[in-house]
């Protein structure tokens, strides 16, 4: 978890094999929080580049990354 500036971004990552990050994200319906990691920055098989990681994380694991904005929660 980080915080700053009113923001607030959960992470969480997991070893999982690509065919099985991909029947978790059809599983979740193309949820856009589910992608690959590649070191400081995550991918999702829908949405291509989704930014910086708050922490990096293994090449190919799997990782959902949930930002909520002052106000939100």
């Amino acid at each position: 978890m980080s915080s700053a500036n009113g923001v607030v971004t959960l992470q969480s990552w997991a070893a999982m094999s690509q065919v099985n990050i991909l029947k978790t994200i059809t599983r979740a319906r193309g949820d856009l929080s589910i992608g690959s990691a590649q070191g400081s920055t995550w991918t999702s098989p829908y949405a291509g580049t989704m930014g910086s990681l708050p922490t990096p994380v293994t090449t190919g694991h799997v990782v959902s990354v949930v930002t909520f904005n002052k106000g939100s929660f």
